[in-house]
């Protein structure tokens, strides 16, 4: 079902190709090998080595009565192992290539453009967050009104900054059609090209603050998300962060700091490329990769 589904297959395809070599490379869900094998004691197994206290964080958000929760947590969880702390893993190696991946059932084209980025605790990841976010976070944002309101070359297209604890990668995704992916390509390219020579005017770099800033606090509204952002926060960074210190973080950025990201990260030899699709073939070669 889920290698049915373009957005999936597209991800899993990438992935495969960007972080080649490490475990990042391999889907969550696994494959059809990989699920046949799994038997009643490797899940036990795998259970009992993982789940150990000093690798579990509780996290909670909503009507809840503090004392009461650590109570009933000590309670539930005395029984795990005192042992095995955290190993850390190899950060991966990113490998920017260009990728076609037939598949004649679809009816749109699906591409994808990715550069490697840094991690989670980088000083700069406000600044990755609103350079994405500019790119293509929304219907005002640039790729949204240069690809589909004023060219028509797709009807998605978007951009999302995916930041791990050592590694990360900013991605472009658009649908579109097959005799359309060399000008969405070329559009997206001219965009990148003009971060990387110009300053972000200021009534556009106010936008996608208040944006970026607004996103935060709705986020917070959905108690699922708070409770997820606080056990994200004290495992990357150690604490939690008072919504008045990354609006002060985010308000920090510069224009010039955006220029400097965009002249690191979008380089042509950086760029990988995934389309997926009925290509009947569609060819892409680096020299369609102007940034």
């Amino acid at each position: 079902m889920d290698e049915d589904n373009p957005d999936f297959l597209l991800s899993t395809v990438f992935a495969k190709n960007f972080w080649r070599g490490h475990g990042m490379a391999r889907p969550v869900i696994g494959n059809s090998e990989s699920i046949r094998g799994f038997r009643q004691s490797r899940l036990r197994s795998f259970f009992n080595e993982t789940f150990r206290a000093p690798r579990i964080l509780l996290a909670a958000a909503g009507n809840i009565d503090h004392d009461a929760l650590v109570s009933e947590a000590e309670r539930r969880l005395s029984g795990l192992a005192r042992d095995g702390a955290v190993q850390e893993a190899n950060p991966p190696k990113a490998h920017p290539g260009i990728v076609l991946h037939d598949k004649p059932s679809l009816e749109q084209v699906h591409v994808s453009i990715a550069f490697e980025a840094f991690g989670a605790r980088d000083p700069l990841r406000f600044a990755g967050a609103l350079l994405s976010t500019l790119l293509g976070g929304g219907f005002s944002s640039r790729l949204f009104q240069k690809i589909r309101e004023e060219a028509g070359l797709a009807y998605s297209v978007y951009s999302d900054l995916s930041l791990f604890s050592d590694s990360g990668c900013l991605s472009i995704g658009a649908g579109t059609g097959r005799e359309a992916v060399l000008q969405v390509l070329e559009h997206a390219f001219r965009e990148l090209r003009d971060l990387k020579d110009n300053l972000v005017p200021a009534a556009e770099l106010r936008r996608v603050k208040e944006q970026l800033k607004g996103g935060v606090v709705l986020g917070l509204e959905a108690m699922g998300s708070r409770m997820a952002s606080l056990a994200r926060q004290v495992m990357l960074h150690g604490h939690v962060r008072p919504i008045e210190e990354i609006h002060e973080a985010v308000e920090g950025v510069t224009a010039q700091q955006l220029r400097d990201l965009a002249q690191e990260w979008f380089r042509r030899e950086s760029a990988a490329v995934c389309v997926l699709g009925d290509l009947r073939g569609l060819r892409v070669v680096r020299d369609h990769l102007a940034c």
